[in-house]
């Protein structure tokens, strides 16, 4: 074998494992209504492992105001949630971050988001004098670390925290 056919198969040997993980192996559907909001699923599909099935569960908490969840499952490990909740006005994404133990996300898109390694943070303005709230925060938090995926939780927070946002009954 010449050199250069043998450093091409080496070079593919070492490339296998990355092909693996960069997509293969998903063989579900995300379905691109995820608890009211809609997402492309394939900018949703960029944060989750690979897998069989998936199934979305929807929930709140019992206190005041509710916390609102959003949780995706791929074969029956909650992979990535996400969390919506009331705030006080003027609450910024990295107010949030802070608040929920994420104090070391960055800033991105001059503030509009706070991003860490396994999740990222927004705030949209929603008002609802019932939990005198001014603001509607969201994180997206994954489960397993899939690599630098910043990019792809504000891509995904982009289109489903407006998405969610128009289900809230801002006042």
């Amino acid at each position: 074998m010449s050199k250069s056919r043998l450093a091409a198969a080496t070079t593919l040997v070492a490339l296998l494992p990355l092909a693996a993980c960069s997509g293969e192996g998903k063989d579900y559907t995300v379905p691109q209504s995820l608890c009211g909001a809609r997402v492309d699923a394939d900018v949703t599909k960029k944060l989750l492992p690979s897998g069989d099935a998936v199934h979305v569960l929807k929930g709140r908490s019992k206190t005041a105001p509710p916390r609102q969840y959003c949780q995706i499952e791929v074969d029956d490990v909650i992979d990535l949630t996400v969390e919506g909740v009331w705030r006080a006005a003027g609450t910024t994404a990295q107010d949030v971050a802070a608040k929920e133990g994420n104090g070391n996300a960055e800033p991105a898109e001059g503030g509009k988001y706070a991003v860490g390694s396994l999740s990222a943070f927004t705030v949209v303005n929603c008002e609802k004098k019932k939990y005198g709230a001014g603001e509607f925060s969201f994180e997206v938090r994954l489960t397993h670390s899939l690599g630098d995926r910043g990019a792809d939780m504000v891509a995904f927070l982009k289109q489903y925290a407006p998405s969610y946002r128009a289900a809230l009954g801002c006042e």
